[in-house]
């Protein structure tokens, strides 16, 4: 199912989307491919360039597939999947991973009950090739923990930035130093109340939760409330996109949290070198049930708007997508634009691709 044509209205819209946040220049951006993915179920964008797309899977025995562009066409019926699931060492748990791409490899940090067990470092050419990986035992960063985390970020191809780390810490946002084999807890700790147990914090922070770097500053993306900010590692400066914190308190067992009605269900991101890519979530959770059951006839917790960000925290523009989406990510050039969503009709996985406006993506 695809279909070309012209990609975006330029000129400023009036358009359905809601909006709750000052007035900014609007683009309505039609998608320019619409390709059916029937290899495998896609759970989060990794990552893209102009030869492939990564992406992580659900409903597979594989954790993460890559789907050759050639041409700038998705090549689906071309893609590999790689990264088995199971307990050798060069297979990963079941959702106990997440990765970032760094240098054409890809690195995964995969844990189990005790944290961080191995890092492993795929080379582009050598997906399908174990003998090229590199995989490193990691008792070091026992403690560590990555389950629920769903991306990463680079201070340099030996240093990862995420959201996670010690389970006692109310701190957020850990930083690995995988050369001289340290962590660290950057000093945030949110302010939204909840005193009485940090690893029930912990929880909210890092479930779902994006960490994007850019220099000295570090945008944080909390998966659930509306809370989304950079801090200037440098200096320690905040700046708020969005400051709704989470709204939640502690299960009756103690073990874990439960999100109050009023709650938001997170803000989906991406991000350039030059701009932030955020989507907040606009439906809640209310008596175990998604309110309203859904977007535009899509799943509830579909979204259609990203809104664009300066890394200095200036709004700069609003994207109104003509597909509702799950989640979306921003290619490296900053030109290139991809959303996953569904067929209503079949259920079937779809990814979409758009040209971001010349003046979004320069």
């Amino acid at each position: 199912m695809k279909h070309k044509g012209i990609l975006i209205i330029l000129l400023p819209l009036l358009i359905s989307c809601e909006s709750t946040v000052a007035t900014v220049e609007e683009y309505s951006l039609l998608a320019n491919s619409v390709t059916p993915i029937d290899t495998c179920s896609l759970f989060q964008l990794l990552y893209a360039d102009d030869e492939r797309l990564l992406a992580s899977t659900v409903r597979s025995s594989y954790d993460l597939v890559s789907i050759p562009i050639r041409e700038s066409e998705l090549k689906v019926e071309e893609s590999e999947l790689f990264l088995n699931y199971g307990r050798s060492i060069s297979e990963v748990m079941r959702n106990n991973t997440c990765s970032g791409v760094c240098n054409d490899t890809i690195h995964v940090l995969a844990s189990n009950l005790f944290g961080i067990d191995k890092i492993i470092k795929i080379p582009f050419e050598g997906i399908n090739d174990i003998s090229s990986w590199e995989i490193e035992s990691t008792p070091y960063y026992q403690g560590i923990d990555v389950n629920g985390v769903t991306g990463f970020d680079f201070l340099d191809s030996d240093s990862y930035v995420f959201a996670g780390g010690l389970m006692d810490s109310e701190k957020v946002i850990c930083i690995l130093n995988n050369k001289e084999h340290t962590s660290k807890q950057y000093d945030y700790i949110p302010d939204d109340g909840f005193d009485s147990n940090p690893r029930i914090k912990k929880l909210v922070y890092f479930s779902n939760s994006v960490v994007h770097v850019n220099g000295s500053a570090i945008l944080y993306v909390c998966g659930s409330g509306h809370l989304a900010l950079i801090i200037d590692s440098n200096d320690g400066t905040i700046r708020y996109l969005y400051d709704e914190f989470p709204k939640y308190s502690a299960s009756n067992d103690g073990l874990t949290f439960v999100r109050d009605s009023k709650s938001s269900l997170g803000i989906k991101a991406s991000a350039s070198d030059k701009a932030i890519y955020l989507s907040p979530r606009m439906a809640k959770m209310v008596n175990g049930k998604f309110v309203p059951d859904n977007f535009k006839g899509y799943p509830p917790t579909y979204m259609d708007r990203i809104e664009v960000f300066s890394w200095e925290g200036e709004r700069l523009h609003s994207l109104c997508l003509d597909y509702p989406f799950s989640s979306f990510l921003v290619d490296k050039s900053g030109k290139k634009l991809y959303t996953t969503t569904e067929d209503l009709d079949t259920g079937d996985d779809i990814i979409c691709q758009y040209d971001l406006p010349e003046v979004v993506a320069q």
